[in-house]
Protein backbone atom coordinates (compact mmCIF):
# COMPACT_ATOMS: atom_id res chain seq x y z
CA UNK A 1 0.00 0.00 0.00
CA UNK A 2 1.14 3.61 -0.40
CA UNK A 3 1.82 6.01 2.65
CA UNK A 4 3.04 9.07 3.78
CA UNK A 5 5.69 9.55 6.83
CA UNK A 6 8.79 9.62 7.72
CA UNK A 7 12.02 7.67 9.20
CA UNK A 8 13.70 10.42 11.15
CA UNK A 9 11.99 13.04 13.58
CA UNK A 10 12.39 17.07 12.12
CA UNK A 11 10.21 19.26 9.59
CA UNK A 12 8.07 19.23 7.65
CA UNK A 13 10.24 18.04 4.60
CA UNK A 14 10.76 14.77 6.49
CA UNK A 15 7.38 13.68 4.84
CA UNK A 16 7.93 11.23 2.63
CA UNK A 17 5.81 8.72 0.33
CA UNK A 18 6.74 5.02 0.38
CA UNK A 19 4.98 1.72 -0.29
CA UNK A 20 4.63 -0.90 2.65
CA UNK A 21 3.16 -4.01 3.27
CA UNK A 22 -0.76 -4.28 3.50
CA UNK A 23 -1.60 -4.75 6.98
CA UNK A 24 -3.38 -8.14 7.74
CA UNK A 25 -6.41 -9.48 9.68
CA UNK A 26 -4.85 -11.06 12.63
CA UNK A 27 -7.19 -11.23 15.79
CA UNK A 28 -10.99 -11.92 16.07
CA UNK A 29 -12.07 -8.05 16.08
CA UNK A 30 -9.72 -6.86 13.69
CA UNK A 31 -11.59 -5.00 10.98
CA UNK A 32 -9.42 -4.05 7.51
CA UNK A 33 -10.44 -0.34 6.57
CA UNK A 34 -9.54 1.23 2.69
CA UNK A 35 -8.96 4.47 4.63
CA UNK A 36 -10.50 7.41 2.08
CA UNK A 37 -9.39 10.33 4.18
CA UNK A 38 -7.82 11.00 7.06
CA UNK A 39 -7.87 14.27 9.76
CA UNK A 40 -4.52 15.90 9.81
CA UNK A 41 -4.03 17.46 13.62
CA UNK A 42 -1.70 19.60 15.26
CA UNK A 43 -0.69 16.16 17.46
CA UNK A 44 0.53 15.03 14.27
CA UNK A 45 2.78 17.61 13.31
CA UNK A 46 4.41 17.39 16.86
CA UNK A 47 4.65 13.87 16.10
CA UNK A 48 6.49 14.12 12.96
CA UNK A 49 9.10 17.25 14.55
CA UNK A 50 9.91 15.30 18.11
CA UNK A 51 8.60 11.84 17.90
CA UNK A 52 10.29 9.00 17.13
CA UNK A 53 10.16 6.19 14.04
CA UNK A 54 9.13 3.18 15.07
CA UNK A 55 9.36 -0.97 14.05
CA UNK A 56 6.45 -1.61 12.19
CA UNK A 57 6.46 -4.75 9.20
CA UNK A 58 10.39 -4.20 9.57
CA UNK A 59 10.54 -0.88 8.56
CA UNK A 60 11.71 1.91 10.46
CA UNK A 61 8.80 3.90 9.48
CA UNK A 62 6.34 6.13 11.44
CA UNK A 63 2.65 6.88 9.22
CA UNK A 64 1.12 9.63 11.09
CA UNK A 65 -2.82 10.57 11.34
CA UNK A 66 -4.72 9.78 14.32
CA UNK A 67 -7.96 9.88 12.45
CA UNK A 68 -9.56 8.47 9.41
CA UNK A 69 -13.26 7.69 7.23
CA UNK A 70 -13.07 4.74 4.74
CA UNK A 71 -14.54 1.25 4.18
CA UNK A 72 -14.81 -1.59 5.68
CA UNK A 73 -12.77 -5.12 3.28
CA UNK A 74 -12.80 -6.99 6.11
CA UNK A 75 -13.78 -8.55 9.03
CA UNK A 76 -11.78 -10.75 11.26
CA UNK A 77 -13.86 -14.11 13.03
CA UNK A 78 -15.72 -12.37 15.85
CA UNK A 79 -17.10 -9.02 14.33
CA UNK A 80 -20.53 -9.09 14.30
CA UNK A 81 -21.74 -5.27 14.26
CA UNK A 82 -19.43 -4.51 10.65
CA UNK A 83 -19.18 -5.98 7.37
CA UNK A 84 -17.99 -5.23 4.19
CA UNK A 85 -19.01 -2.10 2.49
CA UNK A 86 -19.56 -0.06 5.38
CA UNK A 87 -18.68 3.13 5.61
CA UNK A 88 -16.64 3.81 8.82
CA UNK A 89 -14.76 6.42 10.79
CA UNK A 90 -12.92 6.16 13.98
CA UNK A 91 -9.82 7.41 16.46
CA UNK A 92 -6.55 4.70 15.80
CA UNK A 93 -2.89 4.89 14.92
CA UNK A 94 -0.61 7.99 14.65
CA UNK A 95 1.23 7.36 17.71
CA UNK A 96 4.54 6.29 17.62
CA UNK A 97 3.91 2.80 17.73
CA UNK A 98 1.10 2.43 15.94
CA UNK A 99 0.53 2.88 12.58
CA UNK A 100 -2.00 5.76 11.73
CA UNK A 101 -3.91 7.01 8.47
CA UNK A 102 -2.05 8.48 6.11
CA UNK A 103 -2.11 5.40 4.11
CA UNK A 104 -4.57 3.03 2.32
CA UNK A 105 -5.22 0.92 5.19
CA UNK A 106 -5.25 0.39 8.40
CA UNK A 107 -6.29 -2.17 10.49
CA UNK A 108 -9.11 -0.94 13.50
CA UNK A 109 -10.81 -3.15 16.40
CA UNK A 110 -14.14 -3.23 15.60
CA UNK A 111 -14.87 -2.33 19.37
CA UNK A 112 -13.50 1.13 18.65
CA UNK A 113 -14.96 1.30 15.44
CA UNK A 114 -18.11 3.68 14.51
CA UNK A 115 -20.67 4.01 11.15
CA UNK A 116 -19.50 7.63 9.72
CA UNK A 117 -22.74 10.02 9.69
CA UNK A 118 -24.49 9.55 6.54
CA UNK A 119 -24.67 12.91 5.70
CA UNK A 120 -20.88 13.35 5.34
CA UNK A 121 -18.84 12.26 2.52
CA UNK A 122 -15.50 10.97 3.49
CA UNK A 123 -13.81 14.26 3.02
CA UNK A 124 -15.37 15.70 5.72
CA UNK A 125 -16.70 13.10 8.28
CA UNK A 126 -12.44 12.49 8.54
CA UNK A 127 -12.15 15.70 10.10
CA UNK A 128 -14.72 14.74 12.94
CA UNK A 129 -13.52 11.97 15.22
CA UNK A 130 -10.45 13.81 16.90
CA UNK A 131 -12.18 17.04 17.30
CA UNK A 132 -15.49 16.03 18.59
CA UNK A 133 -14.29 13.60 21.33
CA UNK A 134 -11.59 16.24 22.36
CA UNK A 135 -14.53 18.95 23.06
CA UNK A 136 -17.34 16.41 24.14
CA UNK A 137 -14.72 15.19 26.65
CA UNK A 138 -13.69 18.91 27.83
CA UNK A 139 -17.48 20.31 28.17
CA UNK A 140 -20.03 17.38 29.11
CA UNK A 141 -17.38 14.79 30.83
CA UNK A 142 -14.90 16.84 32.49
CA UNK A 143 -16.82 20.62 33.00
CA UNK A 144 -20.17 18.82 33.11
CA UNK A 145 -21.92 21.90 31.63
CA UNK A 146 -25.75 22.04 32.16
CA UNK A 147 -28.18 23.43 30.63
CA UNK A 148 -28.38 27.36 31.88
CA UNK A 149 -25.03 28.07 32.40
CA UNK A 150 -22.70 30.46 30.75
CA UNK A 151 -19.68 28.90 28.32
CA UNK A 152 -16.28 30.61 27.14
CA UNK A 153 -14.41 28.76 24.30
CA UNK A 154 -11.15 30.18 23.41
CA UNK A 155 -10.29 29.52 19.94
CA UNK A 156 -14.03 29.09 18.75
CA UNK A 157 -13.18 29.29 15.03
CA UNK A 158 -10.34 26.85 15.09
CA UNK A 159 -10.85 22.79 14.59
CA UNK A 160 -11.71 22.15 18.41
CA UNK A 161 -13.36 25.10 19.36
CA UNK A 162 -15.93 25.21 17.01
CA UNK A 163 -16.76 21.79 17.57
CA UNK A 164 -17.16 23.06 21.13
CA UNK A 165 -19.10 26.37 20.52
CA UNK A 166 -21.74 23.92 18.76
CA UNK A 167 -21.77 21.35 21.62
CA UNK A 168 -22.51 24.15 24.14
CA UNK A 169 -25.21 25.38 22.47
CA UNK A 170 -26.49 22.08 21.67
CA UNK A 171 -26.61 21.52 25.45
CA UNK A 172 -28.53 24.89 25.96
CA UNK A 173 -25.65 26.85 27.42
CA UNK A 174 -25.34 30.34 26.89
CA UNK A 175 -21.38 30.62 24.94
CA UNK A 176 -19.34 33.43 24.06
CA UNK A 177 -16.07 32.90 22.06
CA UNK A 178 -12.64 34.68 21.52
CA UNK A 179 -11.81 35.26 17.99
CA UNK A 180 -9.26 36.71 16.08
CA UNK A 181 -10.68 38.13 12.81
CA UNK A 182 -14.00 38.84 11.21
CA UNK A 183 -13.97 36.10 9.02
CA UNK A 184 -13.84 34.00 12.53
CA UNK A 185 -16.28 35.90 13.89
CA UNK A 186 -18.91 35.16 11.49
CA UNK A 187 -17.96 31.72 11.62
CA UNK A 188 -18.33 31.45 15.34
CA UNK A 189 -21.65 33.49 15.48
CA UNK A 190 -23.54 31.11 12.58
CA UNK A 191 -23.01 28.48 14.93
CA UNK A 192 -24.36 29.63 17.51
CA UNK A 193 -22.48 32.04 19.80
CA UNK A 194 -24.32 34.49 21.51
CA UNK A 195 -21.29 36.83 22.35
CA UNK A 196 -18.54 36.94 20.08
CA UNK A 197 -15.04 38.22 21.95
CA UNK A 198 -12.29 40.10 19.21
CA UNK A 199 -9.50 39.12 21.77
CA UNK A 200 -7.16 41.67 20.24
CA UNK A 201 -9.61 45.09 20.33
CA UNK A 202 -11.67 43.95 23.38
CA UNK A 203 -10.65 43.05 27.37
CA UNK A 204 -11.99 39.70 27.12
CA UNK A 205 -12.66 39.78 31.33
CA UNK A 206 -14.18 42.67 30.93
CA UNK A 207 -16.49 41.72 28.14
CA UNK A 208 -17.36 38.60 29.51
CA UNK A 209 -17.85 39.87 32.82
CA UNK A 210 -20.89 42.19 31.22
CA UNK A 211 -22.36 39.68 28.64
CA UNK A 212 -22.78 37.07 31.76
CA UNK A 213 -23.98 39.22 34.34
CA UNK A 214 -21.83 37.73 37.03
CA UNK A 215 -17.84 38.01 37.65
CA UNK A 216 -16.58 35.23 34.22
CA UNK A 217 -18.25 32.47 33.17
CA UNK A 218 -19.27 29.16 34.49
CA UNK A 219 -17.19 26.93 32.32
CA UNK A 220 -14.06 28.33 30.67
CA UNK A 221 -12.86 26.09 27.69
CA UNK A 222 -8.99 26.37 27.25
CA UNK A 223 -8.56 25.62 23.58
CA UNK A 224 -5.42 27.67 22.90
CA UNK A 225 -2.90 26.83 25.39
CA UNK A 226 0.28 28.24 26.35
CA UNK A 227 -0.18 31.64 28.08
CA UNK A 228 -3.91 31.48 27.44
CA UNK A 229 -4.79 29.26 29.89
CA UNK A 230 -3.16 31.28 33.01
CA UNK A 231 -5.03 34.43 31.67
CA UNK A 232 -7.82 32.29 31.46
CA UNK A 233 -7.90 31.89 35.36
CA UNK A 234 -9.90 35.53 36.06
CA UNK A 235 -12.39 34.53 33.77
CA UNK A 236 -13.67 31.75 35.42
CA UNK A 237 -16.74 32.72 37.96
CA UNK A 238 -16.90 31.73 41.71
CA UNK A 239 -18.08 27.73 41.87
CA UNK A 240 -16.73 27.71 37.64
CA UNK A 241 -14.47 25.30 35.85
CA UNK A 242 -11.67 25.65 33.75
CA UNK A 243 -11.17 22.57 31.42
CA UNK A 244 -7.81 22.70 28.78
CA UNK A 245 -7.13 20.26 26.11
CA UNK A 246 -3.51 21.58 24.98
CA UNK A 247 0.02 22.13 27.01
CA UNK A 248 -0.84 25.00 29.12
CA UNK A 249 1.26 27.62 31.44
CA UNK A 250 0.00 27.54 35.04
CA UNK A 251 -0.76 30.64 36.86
CA UNK A 252 2.58 32.16 39.02
CA UNK A 253 1.22 35.01 40.93
CA UNK A 254 -2.65 35.08 42.32
CA UNK A 255 -3.63 31.28 42.30
CA UNK A 256 -4.46 32.07 45.97
CA UNK A 257 -7.39 33.84 44.20
CA UNK A 258 -8.58 31.09 42.22
CA UNK A 259 -8.62 28.93 45.60
CA UNK A 260 -10.20 31.63 47.36
CA UNK A 261 -12.88 31.54 44.73
CA UNK A 262 -13.50 27.40 44.50
CA UNK A 263 -12.24 27.30 40.56
CA UNK A 264 -12.07 23.64 39.52
CA UNK A 265 -9.34 22.34 37.14
CA UNK A 266 -10.23 20.11 34.05
CA UNK A 267 -7.53 19.08 31.60
CA UNK A 268 -8.42 17.06 28.37
CA UNK A 269 -5.91 14.20 26.40
CA UNK A 270 -8.16 12.56 23.76
CA UNK A 271 -4.98 10.47 23.25
CA UNK A 272 -4.15 8.57 26.67
CA UNK A 273 -6.79 5.73 26.23
CA UNK A 274 -4.99 4.86 23.10
CA UNK A 275 -1.59 5.24 23.85
CA UNK A 276 -2.04 3.56 27.38
CA UNK A 277 -4.63 0.52 26.29
CA UNK A 278 -7.45 2.07 28.36
CA UNK A 279 -10.09 -0.17 27.09
CA UNK A 280 -12.97 1.58 28.97
CA UNK A 281 -11.95 5.25 27.67
CA UNK A 282 -11.78 4.04 24.04
CA UNK A 283 -15.26 2.25 24.20
CA UNK A 284 -16.38 5.92 25.51
CA UNK A 285 -14.68 7.38 23.03
CA UNK A 286 -16.39 5.32 20.06
CA UNK A 287 -19.90 5.91 21.97
CA UNK A 288 -18.93 9.57 21.75
CA UNK A 289 -18.50 9.15 17.87
CA UNK A 290 -21.63 7.37 17.38
CA UNK A 291 -23.84 10.17 19.42
CA UNK A 292 -21.64 12.40 16.92
CA UNK A 293 -22.33 11.27 14.06
CA UNK A 294 -26.47 10.90 15.28
CA UNK A 295 -25.93 14.78 15.51
CA UNK A 296 -24.48 15.62 12.19
CA UNK A 297 -27.27 13.53 10.43
CA UNK A 298 -30.08 15.31 12.73
CA UNK A 299 -28.31 18.68 11.90
CA UNK A 300 -27.69 19.91 15.10
CA UNK A 301 -23.61 19.57 14.26
CA UNK A 302 -21.43 20.52 11.12
CA UNK A 303 -17.14 20.36 11.14
CA UNK A 304 -16.07 22.63 9.30
CA UNK A 305 -13.10 21.62 6.85
CA UNK A 306 -10.78 24.61 5.67
CA UNK A 307 -8.94 22.78 3.17
CA UNK A 308 -8.12 19.19 1.32
CA UNK A 309 -4.89 17.80 0.94
CA UNK A 310 -3.46 15.00 -1.15
CA UNK A 311 0.10 12.74 -0.39
CA UNK A 312 1.90 15.10 -2.98
CA UNK A 313 0.80 18.09 -1.14
CA UNK A 314 1.05 16.70 2.59
CA UNK A 315 4.35 18.84 3.51
CA UNK A 316 2.57 22.14 2.95
CA UNK A 317 -0.44 20.94 4.92
CA UNK A 318 1.87 20.19 8.05
CA UNK A 319 3.91 23.61 7.45
CA UNK A 320 1.03 25.60 7.46
CA UNK A 321 -1.28 23.69 9.95
CA UNK A 322 2.25 24.28 12.49
CA UNK A 323 1.92 28.09 11.75
CA UNK A 324 -1.90 28.12 12.89
CA UNK A 325 -3.25 29.45 9.00
CA UNK A 326 -6.32 27.63 8.81
CA UNK A 327 -9.59 27.81 10.20
CA UNK A 328 -11.55 24.73 11.27
CA UNK A 329 -10.41 21.03 10.20
CA UNK A 330 -7.79 20.44 7.49
CA UNK A 331 -7.54 16.68 5.90
CA UNK A 332 -5.57 14.62 3.34
CA UNK A 333 -7.31 12.17 0.68
CA UNK A 334 -5.79 9.29 0.53
CA UNK A 335 -5.04 7.93 -3.52
CA UNK A 336 -7.34 4.88 -4.42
Amino acid sequence: MLAVGFQKHGEPEVLEQVELPDPELRGGQDVLVRIVAAGINPADWQVRKFGAGFDWNGAKYTVPGLEGAGVVEAVGKDVTAFKPGDEVYYVQGGYPGSQGNYAQYNIVDARFLALKPKSLDFLIAAALPTVLITAWEALYDRAGLVEGQSALIHGGAGGVGHIGVQLAVARGARVASTVSTSAKADLVASLGAERVIRYRDENVGDTLRVWSGQDGADVVFDTVGGANFAASFPQVAPYGKLVSCVVADWPTTNTYMDEYRNISIGLENMGYPQIAGHEAGRLHQTDILAKGAAMVDAGTLKVVVDQAFTFDTIIKAHTDLEAGRFTGRIVVQIPS
